[in-house]
C-alpha cells in the first residue's frame, strides 16, 4: 500500500534554458504544499523529465536545502547524472534508497549534516565525491568497494559512525584531509595499494590498532593523520615517504620516542612540509585528471 503521496512534474520547478538535458531547481510552492500535508514519511519521488519532456540530469546547488520535512527519496535517482554542491544538505533525509543510478558526480557537501543511515550499497557509475560529501550524517557503513573514486575529498565521510571501510583501497590514490575523521573504524586494508597521500587527520578519532607492515608507496604521510586510535606499532618500512607530518601517531599506544626515532630523517620546518603538500597533491590531482580524461575519450 503507498505510504506516500504521487508526484508530478508541476511539484517541481526547474531551470528553463535551451539544453537538451534539464536541471532541477526544487519545490515550487505546490511541491512544498504536498511534502508537509498528508506526507508523514516526508517522502518524494524525483521527477525524470520536465514539461517538455526533457530528462531531468542535474540536481542544482542548493536545491533541496535546509528543508526540514524532506525525510525520503523513494524511487531511486532516476535519469540524474550530477548532484550539485549542498543539493540536499541539512534536510531530514535518512533513506535515499539502494541504487545511485547513472549519479556519477556528488558535489562539495551534497547531502551535509544530514540524517542519513545508509547509502546505497555499489558505486555504481559514480567517479566523483566532493568534500563534506556525507559529512556529519549517521552512517554505520558504507560501499563494500572504492568503486571508481580515486580521491577521498576532505571530510567526505567525516563525522558518522561507519566501523569498516573496504577490504581494498582499489583505485584511491589520497585520503585528503579528515576524511574519516571521528569515525567508529577499527580496521584498515592489509596493504596500501595505490594510496600515495594520506591527509591532515585523515584517519584521526577512530578506533583502529593496527596498520599494515609498511607503507608501500605512500609518499606522504600528514599532521595527526592517525592520532586519537589504538593503534600499537608504527610500520617498519618507509621506503617512498618524502614527508612525515607532526603528531602522527598523537595519543595512541605508540611509544613516541620510538617515532620519533624512526621517522626523525624527514623535514620538520613547516614551510617545508607545507611545500611537499602541495607538490605530491598537485601532481596526484594532475595523474587522476588524465587518468579521467582517458576515460572519457575511451568511452566516447
Amino acid at each position: 500500500m503507498r505510504d506516500y503521496p504521487y508526484w508530478e512534474k508541476s511539484d517541481f520547478v526547474y531551470r528553463v534554458d535551451l539544453k537538451p538535458e534539464a536541471t532541477l531547481l526544487g519545490f515550487s510552492n505546490k511541491g512544498l504544499r504536498k511534502l508537509s500535508v498528508n506526507n508523514p514519511k516526508g517522502a518524494i519521488e524525483l521527477p525524470s523529465h520536465d514539461y517538455f519532456g526533457r530528462k531531468v540530469t542535474t540536481v542544482e546547488e542548493y536545491a533541496f536545502y535546509g528543508i526540514e520535512n524532506l525525510r525520503e527519496i523513494r524511487g531511486g535517482f532516476k535519469n540524474i547524472e550530477i548532484i550539485q554542491s549542498r543539493a540536499f544538505a541539512k534536510t531530514r533525509l535518512s533513506d535515499i534508497g539502494t541504487d545511485w543510478g547513472n549519479v556519477r558526480f556528488i558535489g562539495d557537501g551534497a547531502f551535509l549534516c544530514c540524517r542519513l543511515c545508509r547509502i546505497p550499497d555499489d558505486w555504481n557509475k559514480v567517479e566523483e565525491v566532493e568534500a563534506f560529501a556525507f559529512c556529519g550524517n549517521r552512517l554505520e557503513r558504507i560501499p563494500a568497494h572504492w568503486g571508481k573514486l580515486r580521491m577521498l575529498c576532505m571530510q567526505v565521510f567525516a563525522r558518522n559512525y561507519i566501523e569498516e571501510v573496504p577490504d581494498d583501497w582499489g583505485m584511491v590514490v589520497a585520503i585528503e584531509e579528515s576524511a574519516l575523521l571521528d569515525n567508529k573504524i577499527k580496521r584498515v586494508p592489509k596493504y596500501w595499494s595505490g594510496v600515495q597521500y594520506i591527509g591532515p587527520g585523515a584517519l584521526q578519532d577512530n578506533e583502529i590498532e593496527s596498520l599494515p607492515d609498511n607503507w608501500a608507496g605512500v609518499k606522504g604521510v600528514d599532521n595527526y593523520a592517525f592520532a586519537q586510535n589504538k593503534i600499537e606499532e608504527v610500520p617498519l618500512s618507509a621506503k617512498h615517504l618524502v614527508m612525515f607530518g607532526v603528531s602522527v601517531f598523537k595519543d595512541n599506544s605508540v611509544d613516541e620516542s620510538l617515532e620519533e626515532e624512526k621517522y626523525q630523517g624527514f623535514p620538520k620546518c613547516s614551510s617545508c612540509r607545507i611545500r611537499l603538500r602541495f607538490e605530491i597533491i598537485d601532481h596526484l590531482r594532475d595523474v587522476v585528471q588524465s587518468c579521467s580524461n582517458r576515460d572519457s575519450c575511451e568511452m566516447s
